[in-house]
């Protein structure tokens, strides 16, 4: 038998139109992209102090202690706080992985177009197999997915907690389960598969730093979900029975990271900050379709003046979440293609039966949901501000990303049905890909390119950036040996945003820059810290903070933001050298950590008896097929 004979028996095809469409795609992207790592200025975004720093102290803790011991703690910044309990924190990510073989800011790149090309691939596999779309229009959604202003300018300001977002319709594909499947051993064991892997990349989203936008994220997953029950016809059921294995498997994996995190926050609730939002609700839905749809900097400008209850100016990567003009127009003509031959909702195949109105009804609510956190009255206000989780909210506007995927479902679906397809579905298919593409070439990016703006562009990444290579090329981790801040030439204290890169000397930034403590540092317990060397000891303390304090307290016998004491010397030696150190747990903290280690043992044994099972399978009708 030979090789063609082979792959026409076995079925085997490869589709060449996705994958050179992806290749030009993220081509252009690079091209488009890469000029923002750094800007020509030689600076990177505000959020980049964070990032970068953050991802060397990760890389420092590696050197030592490898990637299956969490670092518990970091003495690189405020004289040691919470690393693994910081809900923003990210030690097990792809751009804290990718550290460890490249630099931050290289890192923070790739990461980039390893989430976008994800996005790609996750949406084409989504509109393929779930929604049996036509190759074109799963092309389409892939990739204004892809180009979504969401991830480009987050990630583009360094704010990469939020790159997980671009595993939504990855997720939603595995939790959708095709309408033709029908109950088997195969059904049971691709139930099996389908639930470990979308189990492990929503603990991903834990793990990540995506944590303030997850309940956004799986309102998008269940959203693309309805459209799939109402259109499609789609195994609810299913759905709901490996969405709650899923969430099984997420949420034991992620146990122990929870547990820390919520023990962290609740020593420092974010309950202080007044939460933002829009003047009338005729103007919350104009703006938020100006962000789906056109530039974020042209709706700053429209949305300053409606903006209600404001602390901080709200700019432009705050309103970056186009997805390009195209899915307006698709919109617009879907409806007046209905218009036109008088068709009712029908047309879109509904049961008209308890199941579909209850998935219709959950959609409006999931649609809605984002607009009554943006919409602003003193009354709404005040009720929003006394829900819990919603009342830590200061940027409500990061839940319009709930639209992103639904928009695009919507869109590619119309896309196949619109009947011009038939005659003029290549050109219509390379003309609106080419609107995109153009939209996003030219889209104005002054915001992110003008270093002199107060708010942008402030970084220069050199420091971090020859530290990292400095410690690679030798292997020897440094340790904090200072406490230190930032003066001007009269002695008085700075607060720029790159003062995290002190970490690069060797030094801890007193006021570091962590917003758990507040963006103006509000909350945080300076007590005797102060600039110095960290184990030099004034009345029996030394300079350096016993981190566990501020996770456990009780436990440890201490309070938030109390130092190591002469007694702890051998500890905070080796906490400020990157080395495990002795500290006391609570019980729930205990018993998570055990939750996560089972949990990982027996998805590991769960993920090997699938595979098993599907290769098995595979070779048996292989077999059968010679």
């Amino acid at each position: 038998m030979n090789i063609k004979d082979l792959f026409e028996n076995n079925k085997v095809t490869v589709n060449v139109k996705p994958i050179l469409i992806f290749l030009i795609l993220v081509t252009i992207y690079h091209f488009i992209f890469k000029n923002f790592f750094p800007t020509p200025s030689g600076n990177v975004g505000h959020d980049f102090p964070l990032t970068l720093a953050s991802y060397y102290d990760g890389f420092l803790w590696f050197l030592n202690n490898g990637v299956f011991n969490p670092p518990w703690f970091t003495p690189s910044f405020c004289g040691g706080i919470p690393f693994f309990a910081d809900p923003q924190s990210g030690y097990y990510s792809l751009p804290q992985f990718l550290t460890f073989i490249t630099s931050p800011l290289n890192a923070s790149y790739w990461t980039l177009l390893i989430s976008a090309s994800v996005g790609y691939w996750g949406f084409y596999r989504l509109m393929r197999m779930s929604f049996d779309a036509s190759e074109q229009s799963s092309i389409l959604a892939a990739a204004l997915f892809m180009f979504n202003g969401f991830l480009l300018h987050r990630l583009i300001v360094g704010e990469y907690g939020f790159h997980g977002i671009m595993f939504i319709p990855l997720i939603a594909s595995l939790l959708i389960a095709s309408k033709k499947e029908e109950f088997s051993d195969k059904k049971i064991v691709l139930t099996l598969k389908n639930s470990v892997f979308a189990g492990l990349l929503i603990a991903y989203w834990f793990q990540s730093g995506l944590t303030t936008l997850i309940i956004p994220s799986a309102l998008s997953v269940i959203g693309i979900a309805c459209i799939a029950f109402l259109i499609y016809r789609a195994d609810w059921l299913v759905f709901l029975i490996q969405s709650a294995l899923a969430s099984i498997i997420a949420l034991g994996i992620s146990a122990s990271k929870l547990v820390a995190g919520w023990s962290f926050f609740e020593n420092f609730p974010r309950t202080q900050y007044l939460m933002p939002g829009i003047d009338g609700f005729n103007n919350t839905i104009l703006l938020i379709i100006q962000s789906l749809f056109f530039s974020n900097e042209a709706t700053t400008w429209q949305a300053f003046p409606l903006l209600k209850n404001s602390q901080w100016p709200v700019l432009p990567h705050e309103w970056a979440y186009s997805i390009s003009v195209v899915p307006l127009l698709i919109l617009i003509a879907g409806f007046s293609y209905l218009l036109i031959k008088y068709r009712s909702i029908a047309i879109m195949n509904l049961k008209l039966k308890i199941s579909s109105v209850l998935f219709f009804m959950v959609f409006i609510v999931i649609i809605t949901i984002p607009v009554m956190l943006l919409v602003y009255t003193p009354t709404w206000n005040t009720i929003l501000k006394s829900i819990p989780i919603i009342n830590t909210t200061a940027w409500p506007f990061r839940w319009i990303i709930v639209y992103i995927p639904i928009l695009i479902t919507i869109s590619a679906l119309i896309f196949d049905w619109i009947p011009f397809k038939k005659s003029y579905g290549q050109i219509a298919f390379y003309t609106i890909i080419s609107i995109m593409l153009l939209q996003s070439i030219y889209e104005p990016r002054d915001y992110y390119l003008n270093q002199h703006h107060h708010f942008n562009q402030l970084l220069n990444p050199t420091n971090i950036e020859q530290a990292y290579h400095r410690v690679k090329s030798t292997s020897i981790v440094p340790p904090i040996t200072q406490i230190a801040v930032m003066q001007d030439a009269t002695g008085k204290i700075m607060m720029p945003f790159s003062r995290n890169d002190v970490v690069a000397f060797g030094f801890s930034q007193l006021f570091c820059y962590n917003p758990i403590f507040g963006y103006a540092l509000e909350k945080f317990p300076i007590k005797s810290l102060e600039p110095g060397p960290v184990l030099e000891q004034r009345n029996g303390i030394l300079n350096i903070k016993n981190p566990a304090c501020y996770v456990f307290p009780k436990e440890n016998r201490c309070e938030p933001g109390d130092h190591f004491t002469v007694n702890d010397y051998d500890r905070a030696q080796a906490f400020v050298e990157y080395r495990p150190w002795q500290f006391e747990k609570s019980l729930k903290q205990k018993v998570a950590d055990y939750i996560t280690m089972i949990s990982l043992a027996l998805t590991t044994i769960t993920l090997f008896f699938v595979l098993y099972r599907l290769v098995n399978r595979s070779l048996r009708n292989n077999s059968s097929t010679f």
